[in-house]
């Protein structure tokens, strides 16, 4: 099975984008936790500290990576990780697997749950980029995440989250009520 996970070129207002997060805000994203919630300070400190070195190492992969804006001359494509997870929570493994166009990308659900269940995944986040600087899901994108996470139920894996990066915005789809 194919997915296409496409965007729309329309930009939105503040006040349309509640899981919405500038740059500046990235350590408080509002996508799952890398780390179990503890009491104490020091803790939740390092699952900050965690959350957001995964969001700066996503960002660098989708948005800043081969085919990016900057290195293909104004060109920029789709692409889409993965970072699968255990029990805990603790680093399984990662891949790319789609690239898209311009406005479309397309993923084979085969690759993906392939891929984790080769590294016996508990969890997933998945991530791709809109190089249009519109982080808002489409209707495409929420029915594809939707479609993930049916099928990631079935295998006994949780999506955690799906992450949509731009330039300077990051949408997370289970903080938008979209997961």
């Amino acid at each position: 099975m194919t997915l296409a996970f496409a965007r729309p070129f329309t930009r939105s207002s503040a006040a349309q984008r509640p899981a919405l997060l500038g740059a500046h805000e990235e350590r408080r994203a509002p996508c799952a936790r890398i780390s179990p919630p503890a009491p104490s300070v020091n803790s939740d400190a390092k699952a900050e500290r965690q959350l957001a070195a995964l969001i700066a190492h996503l960002r660098r992969i989708v948005v800043h990576g081969p085919g990016s804006y900057a290195s293909l001359g104004g060109k920029c494509d789709e692409r889409f990780h993965a970072v699968f997870l255990d029990a805990e929570r603790g680093f399984l493994g990662e891949t790319s697997l789609g690239q898209g166009s311009e406005s479309t990308l397309s993923l084979r659900l085969r690759d993906l749950f392939t891929h984790a269940l080769g590294v016996r995944a508990a969890s997933m986040i998945i991530a791709h980029n809109h190089p249009s600087g519109d982080s808002r899901p489409s209707r495409c994108d929420i029915e594809a995440t939707c479609r993930v996470s049916e099928i990631a139920n079935a295998l006994d894996i949780e999506l955690l989250d799906h992450l949509i990066f731009t330039e300077s915005e990051v949408y997370s789809m289970r903080a938008g009520d979209n997961l």
